[in-house]
């Protein structure tokens, strides 16, 4: 099904972002026990989120639960789109290559997307 497709990606797309995260904590000296017990807390709202919602709206239609999945992946896209944006700003220079690059990032990102819905 599209979301079980869809919670796949997000978890296969959180593991290099749980890595960075670990990494710091142990950069800063941060016992390896705490580590885990704040790797672990991080999953809490993930599940409790997609519990939350997958109670709320399986007894809704199908408009609906679309409606809502869309609000979601908005609200990701911008997430992404403007730390994207920032960063890409924090160059020395925007080049002709930059941007380029930038909108054929989009545009296999929508590819991709496509391909799995």
């Amino acid at each position: 099904s599209l979301g079980l497709t869809l919670a796949i990606g997000q978890v296969l797309a959180d593991v290099p972002e749980g890595a960075a995260t670990t990494i710091t904590f142990q950069a800063n000296d941060v016992p390896r026990n705490k580590r885990m017990l704040l790797a672990v807390l991080l999953v809490v709202p993930v599940v409790a989120g997609a519990a939350l919602s997958y109670l709320t709206l399986r007894a809704q239609s199908e408009a609906l639960q679309l409606a809502a999945l869309v609000a979601t992946s908005g609200l990701f896209a911008v997430a992404v789109f403007e730390d994207l944006i920032t960063e890409a700003h924090e160059a020395s220079e925007d080049s002709r290559t930059s941007t380029a690059f930038l909108l054929v990032g989009f545009a296999l990102f929508t590819l991709v997307s496509a391909g799995l819905g």
